[in-house]
């Protein structure tokens, strides 16, 4: 799988979590079974950092039981295990594509391939709701991983803020803003000119540190067509800082300006 496929099946997740899901919200879902499966299509950057673009499939599942749940992103899993109306915790596991020759840029390619990585860790979130209209909504979330499969070898972690809100009556509106750490071994793996990359590529040396590595703000608009039906459309913009957006990598030969937007069309049980 392609880097860019991959990062577009995560951030579909995004889209899924904004639209009008299930019930009263991940957390606080009614009794039984439900379901819901979302598909589409949107656009993402090559590779972290790349000003190339390509088109992705978007593909994600949200499963629950009795305030439990399943969501499942791409390749990417978070599991609630508590069953409290206003705050979801458990553990995430995913799948992060590397980065090797099957990218455009000519001199990125040249660098050491970057082995595909398997992040574990742990989600937190708690949402304030309007108990009038729960379509009235805030949340604070912090998600920590870990690769375990000597890809980037590293850790990330990051924060978010969300606000949900109805407009128009029928659509539900999203804004959401975010900032990732990423330590030292993340930022080698993906951001650093050692002398062998300098030598590959010609980029220039580099030696990329832990730290900030990007801010983010996103934004959706969903529709509920009938009972069972809905669609959704996001767009995010992501700006790497520090390290990340000094590296040869990005600032050389990409952007610090990362976009990605998609339309996914969905269908609950």
């Amino acid at each position: 799988m392609r880097k860019a496929e991959c990062l577009g099946l995560v951030f579909v997740g995004c889209v899924l979590a904004a639209g009008p899901t299930l019930a009263k919200g991940p957390g606080g879902e009614g009794g039984g079974f439900r379901g819901l499966v979302m598909g589409g299509v949107g656009f993402t950057s090559d590779y972290e950092g790349s000003d190339d673009y390509g088109i992705t499939p978007l593909a994600a599942a949200h499963l629950s039981w009795e305030g439990f749940y399943a969501h499942i992103a791409g390749p990417s899993v978070r599991l609630n295990v508590v069953p409290f109306d206003n705050f979801d915790f458990g553990p995430t596991l995913g799948y992060r594509g590397g980065r090797d020759d099957d990218v455009e840029d000519e001199k990125v390619k040249l660098l050491r391939e970057v082995e595909d990585s398997l992040e574990v860790g742990f989600f937190a979130e708690y949402r304030f709701v309007n108990r009038a209209d729960p379509r009235y909504k805030m949340s604070v979330g912090l998600k920590a991983a870990k690769d375990v499969n000597d890809g980037h070898d590293g850790s990330l972690v990051t924060a978010s803020l969300g606000y949900n809100r109805p407009v128009f009556e029928s659509f539900i509106w999203s804004l959401g803003t975010s900032v990732s750490y990423a330590d030292d071994n993340y930022m080698n793996a993906y951001f650093d000119i050692d002398a062998d990359n300098a030598s590959r590529s010609g980029l220039a040396r580099f030696d990329a540190e832990g730290g900030i590595k990007d801010v983010g703000l996103s934004t959706s608009l969903s529709h509920k067509l009938g009972e069972s039906w809905n669609v959704a459309g996001r767009v995010s913009y992501t700006r790497l800082v520090g390290d990340a957006a000094d590296s040869p990598v990005v600032d050389d030969r990409g952007s610090a300006d990362q976009l990605f937007g998609g339309i996914t069309v969905g269908y609950g049980f």
